[in-house]
């Protein structure tokens, strides 16, 4: 019966905990999107938003942009990412529903010019961390990838609000 009551309040405290963190969002909106001579460029915002219901803390991003024939494993290409050292902070704290927004902008260089369609994935992941006054604190990555469709540098579609490929 102890064993039982132990495993039992074990499942609760870690269903309080997962409520009551921190979940970061992220979407984003195409700003420009255009074949140049030297490559696709593209400017977006990325907008990420706390759904939770405690603080995000040094909540850090990593992004980039490729086309889509040259992303072979996503998820190494996320974490290859989120282990580069001193990534860029977007904010020491970020409370419930707060949103913090980030410009990107990139030019793809090598695209394809052959085809009249081409994919452009933006990547990448979010890092932040809640629970300093724990014995652990705890990290939380939120990864998002957007496929944009280019065809003759007119934009035709995004997914529009990203998929995740890990947590």
């Amino acid at each position: 019966m102890a064993d039982a009551a132990k495993v039992s309040a074990s499942a609760a405290i870690a269903a309080v905990e997962h409520a009551d963190r921190p979940w970061l969002r992220v979407e984003m909106k195409i700003l420009n999107l255009e074949n140049r001579p030297e490559g696709i460029f593209v400017a977006v915002t990325l907008t990420v938003t706390n759904l939770g219901r405690s603080a995000a803390l040094r909540v850090q991003i990593a992004i980039d942009t490729k086309l889509d024939d040259d992303i072979r494993e996503p998820m190494e290409e996320v974490t290859r990412l989120l282990n580069t050292p001193k990534l860029p902070e977007l904010g020491g704290v970020v409370f419930p529903t707060d949103r913090i927004f980030r410009r990107h902008e990139v030019m793809v260089r090598n695209a394809v010019k052959e085809k009249s369609t081409v994919s452009v994935v933006i990547f990448g992941g979010v890092r932040y961390t809640h629970g300093e006054t724990m014995p652990r604190p705890q990290v939380h990555t939120t990864t998002f990838g957007f496929v944009t469709l280019n065809e003759h540098g007119h934009p035709l579609e995004t997914s529009p609000r990203g998929f995740d490929w890990a947590d």
